[in-house]
């Protein structure tokens, strides 16, 4: 029901994305028989897994997704075991979810941003050392993976110099 989780390969998919999710459920279900609400320490490892979706790029919106989707299942299979008399019950549990989930796609943002905003700061610098290096003509491979680049062996780099325009400014 994910668009980047169904592109997963089925190995990958039962493995980190499986023990997530089910880490993810077992946690909830331990907290509503508990009545209690998570605490960021109780959400460590999930967030974890949202570095590494981040690391790996998943847009964030596929990430998120991927929490209704799973609780969305939950939800509806409460809903064919549930009886007439577990209304009260029902709601209540409702409710706990969408606590839950409030709280947790509020971290999984922020765990997500934080981790993008720091690999774009990394990635930048490593880029502009990678021009330096470029420009210098001693660049190594290295250079070019910590920019998140594959090495461009054949190019040609061609510098212009142009002499201060006069008159308008204008080039």
């Amino acid at each position: 029901h994910v668009p980047y989780y169904g592109r997963v390969p089925v190995a990958d998919a039962r493995s980190e994305v499986a023990a997530t999710t089910l880490r993810n459920l077992q946690l909830f279900a331990r907290l509503l028989g508990e009545g209690l609400m998570p605490r960021t320490d109780d959400v460590a490892t999930l967030l974890g897994a949202v570095s590494r979706r981040a690391e790996e790029q998943i847009p964030l919106p596929e990430v998120l997704a991927a929490y209704f989707t799973g609780f969305r299942s939950g939800w509806r299979r409460l809903g064919e075991v549930a009886r007439p008399s577990d209304l009260d019950e029902v709601v209540e549990s409702g409710l706990q979810m969408l606590h839950y989930l409030e709280f947790v796609t509020t971290r999984v943002t922020e765990t997500y941003v934080e981790t993008t905003t720091a690999l774009h700061g990394t990635e930048g610098a490593a880029r502009a050392d990678l021009l330096s290096a470029v420009l210098a003509e001693r660049e190594a491979d290295d250079d070019w993976e910590r920019a998140g680049l594959v090495p461009w062996r054949e190019r040609t780099l061609l510098s212009l110099v142009l002499p201060t325009p006069r008159g308008s400014g204008e080039v």
